[in-house]
């Protein structure tokens, strides 16, 4: 028998024969102690895990449903199983006709059922599956997608080992329970500007070894579970013999530090480790057409040899100011429209984008792909909860696309792990990123290859493990998100009902020693997040020491929540978290008053642990957004949210934080901003030690109606402030959006803004 330790994945196992059945017996129950949130009283039968054979199903197709059973007694027994489906709660009627299975004595076993959803498409389904044996009832659940496009609801996992006689039906079994429904096949290729390999072995860039046999059959296995299978590569790199190696690659089509020499010296790029394929990837123009001609051909070959679905093109984020070979300067973000539009036309298939940090991401987002990826980094002013929550706001602010976005948990104590040491994720940190993401209406790209997760941008690094314990909470929020993605993810945007909960600190900004609230609406319910960062010493996500404590749960408490005067009567108020009962929903008892702020509800929240969603089954409940008052002084670092920029503590008057590191094109927006009748100029609290540039202030979009713009240049330093002033001409309720342009590395610093 299989070696199994405490808490791992439960799979079949069948006693040797010929053991007694006293020695069957005692090995079924070390196995039932052994699996996850097993479920038995006295020692009887167990129901130990259900899962789906598919990540993702078209409508019409049938759920097939594995159940692990075990029965550490002597005897054997019959038992029944039945399935129950919901969707955010409501019971359904269309279920499976309950089935009998034998449990041979001192043995485990799985069974197999199936499940007919509805045919109504992009729907999450929460589906139970009931054991009665011995007298004895348990249940075990998961989670059901139902969408004809996986861009509608992606969670999307990565692989990255790719050896010869991989088993891939085990990797993919793996990340079938977390519902996956794509995959980034990363480093899978030979070279970055030759990706198709010569030979059916080959070596990536980091010279590990990749056989092409293991690569068709994960893309295989991958689309057998209803999954997508992406190839990765950059947009726009090269190994350092490019120019030697037969590609036809030609240096003339770089990207360049100096506008007046256009030489490999002078080329933009970035040294990689000694023992590597390439001392050295090279960047290229991704709006030279040559160089796009060669790419694309390339990933034509890709596509044609291994039957991926699509590209996963990655960039390298802000590399400065940079030229082509001809002296003019290149910004990089305003080529990606050009380029994902000629590479849908000659690649084809599906496409996504990484715009690193978000360096571009505001141009991506009218474009073909499938949906928003967005690599978060504090170097581009992602760094608290708030700031990733923020991302989600940005990318509703420009398209109803879906946004993933890889965080990579606990880096530093990661990057420390000595060699030949296991260290594992932070639990706490890691659960409590997992909420914020899915919270703010988008997904989380953390797992991948069979049970790992990221904590580094290189996805073959596995530093850090998963605890038994993590593991398994995992797999209840992958269940939660699929089974609440209609509420989660459906079109979902903020909504202005505020919130208090009684005897507990709150906040509405993420801050540490608070329950975060946020509320948000889609078109069919209004909901009310919990976040507790009541425990957490700090408001970073990354938690780079992997020291976060574990929160304390809170129990029975009072919440009031202001709703809209039209909200009906007999509207209903939902609970539910992955932290209890397996994300079953609890309709909570609510009464209905009013105050001299609005109408309101009060129920009685029975548990928060990390994450606690909270609902009402009407989008009437919802309140608009309270706008910003633009004839005040709003703070860019504390209202906005922004293109990447940092904040820090200002030297001005009135102390707090300022925006900075602004660069060409980033933008601090206000969504919305109440203009009343009429706004005429506006004040700009600037600083720089720069030349500066030029700041224009637009309307509804960042690419929005020009309402006024001003000049800035050297103010005597960083934080010498001065109040610059433009006219302007606007009215009305309106999204705000700032914007600099400027030639140079830092264009200047911001405080606030004032309309008259």
């Amino acid at each position: 028998m299989e070696s199994l330790q405490p808490g791992m994945p439960f799979s079949r196992r069948t006693l040797l024969g010929g053991l007694a059945a006293t020695a069957a017996a005692s090995a079924a129950s070390q196995l039932l102690a052994a699996a996850p949130n097993a479920h038995a009283a006295g020692g009887g039968p167990a129901l130990l895990d259900v899962y789906t054979d598919k990540a993702r199903y078209s409508p019409g197709e049938t759920v097939q449903l594995t159940v692990e059973l075990a029965n550490p007694t002597t005897v054997p027994v019959t038992a029944r199983l039945t399935v129950a489906a919901e969707k955010l709660g409501t019971p359904l009627k269309s279920a499976a006709p309950s089935q009998s299975v034998r449990m041979e004595a001192g043995q485990s076993q799985t069974a197999t059922v199936q499940w007919q959803p509805p045919a109504d498409d992009y729907q999450g389904y929460r589906v139970s599956v009931r054991l009665d044996a011995g007298g004895q009832t348990q249940t075990r659940s998961t989670a059901v997608d139902v969408s004809s496009d996986w861009a509608k609801f992606p969670r999307y996992g990565y692989v990255s080992v790719y050896t010869e006689g991989l088993d891939a039906q085990a990797v993919l079994a793996q990340l079938n329970r977390y519902h996956l429904n794509g995959l980034q096949f990363y480093d899978w290729q030979w070279k970055q500007h030759m990706p198709c390999p010569p030979t059916q072995i080959w070596n990536d860039l980091a010279n590990r070894p990749v056989s092409g046999a293991s690569v068709k059959s994960l893309i295989d296995a991958a689309h057998s579970r209803g999954m997508k299978a992406m190839f990765y590569d950059l947009a726009y790199g090269a190994f350092s013999n490019y120019d030697t190696d037969g590609s036809g690659v030609q240096t003339g089509w770089g990207i360049f530090h100096s506008p007046t020499t256009a030489t490999k010296d002078t080329q933009v790029g970035f040294p990689l480790p000694s023992t590597w394929s390439t001392d050295r990837l090279y960047l290229f123009d991704p709006g030279n057409k040559d160089w796009q001609d060669h790419i694309f051909a390339q990933c034509s070959k890709v596509m044609d040899t291994f039957g991926f679905d699509g590209w996963h093109i990655d960039t390298i984020g802000n590399q400065g100011i940079v030229y082509d070979s001809q002296g003019n300067r290149v910004r990089i973000p305003n080529e990606y429209r050009g380029f994902l539009a000629g590479e849908k036309q000659a690649v084809g298939g599906r496409s996504l984008i990484n715009p690193v940090g978000g360096y571009g991401l505001d141009q991506i987002c009218d474009t073909g792909v499938d949906f928003i990826y967005n690599e978060v980094w504090e170097s581009d002013g992602i760094t608290t909860y708030r700031d990733l929550a923020r991302q989600g706001d940005r990318v509703r602010a420009n398209t109803t696309k879906a946004l993933v976005m890889p965080a990579y948990m606990n880096k530093a104590y990661s990057n420390s792990t000595p060699t030949g040491t296991t260290r594992y994720f932070n639990e706490p940190s890691v659960l409590l990123t997992e909420a914020t993401i899915l919270a703010a209406g988008a997904s989380h790209l953390a797992m991948g290859d069979g049970d790992s997760m990221l904590s580094h941008e290189y996805f073959p690094n596995k530093n850090l493990q998963l605890t038994d314990s993590l593991r398994a909470k995992l797999r209840e929020y992958y269940d939660f998100q699929v089974a609440y993605q209609n509420l989660l993810r459906d079109g979902s945007h903020r909504a202005g009902n505020s919130a208090e909960v009684w005897g507990l600190n709150t906040s509405t900004t993420g801050s540490a020693g608070t329950v975060w609230l946020q509320a948000m609406s889609t078109g069919a319910a209004t909901a009310l997040h919990l976040i507790n960062l009541l425990d957490n010493p700090s408001d970073h996500w990354r938690d780079d020491n992997a020291d976060y404590p574990e929160p304390a749960e809170r129990t029975d408490f009072t919440v009031k929540l202001y709703i809209a005067d039209s909200t009906p009567n007999d509207v209903k108020v939902r609970f539910a978290s992955p932290d209890r009962n397996s994300g079953a929903v609890e309709e909570l008892k609510a009464k209905r008053a009013r105050d001299s702020r609005g109408t309101f509800l009060t129920f009685t929240v029975p548990s928060l642990k990390y994450w606690d969603v909270i609902w009402l089954d009407t989008a009437a409940a919802a309140l608009p957004v309270k706008a910003f008052d633009a004839f005040a002084r709003n703070r860019v670092s504390e209202n906005s949210f922004n293109a990447q920029m940092n904040i820090e503590p200002t030297s001005d008057a009135g102390g707090g934080l300022d925006g900075c590191a602004v660069n060409d094109g980033n933008y601090w927006a206000f969504t919305p901003m109440d203009f009343g009748p009429g706004a005429h100029s506006v004040d700009l609290r600037f600083a720089t030690a720069t030349q500066g540039g030029t700041v224009e202030f637009r309307i509804d979009h960042h690419d929005g109606p020009l309402i006024g713009q001003m000049a800035v240049g050297h103010t005597g330093g960083w934080q010498n402030w001065m109040t610059l002033t433009t006219p302007v001409q606007v009215s009305g309720q309106h999204a705000l959006y700032i914007i600099f342009r400027g030639d140079v590395e830092g264009i200047g610093n911001v405080t606030w803004i004032q309309f008259h």
